[in-house]
């Protein structure tokens, strides 16, 4: 795996992303039951 510019950058916000719309799309009314 090679570090460009683009790729720190475009991971964490694909995480990110993915992160949220899994919390947001598994549980929606829980969202802040067992995280935060």
């Amino acid at each position: 795996m090679r570090r460009d510019a683009n790729a720190p950058a475009s991971g964490a916000a694909g995480k990110l992303v993915v992160h949220l719309l899994v919390r947001g799309y598994l549980q929606p009314a829980s969202a802040g039951e067992g995280e935060q």
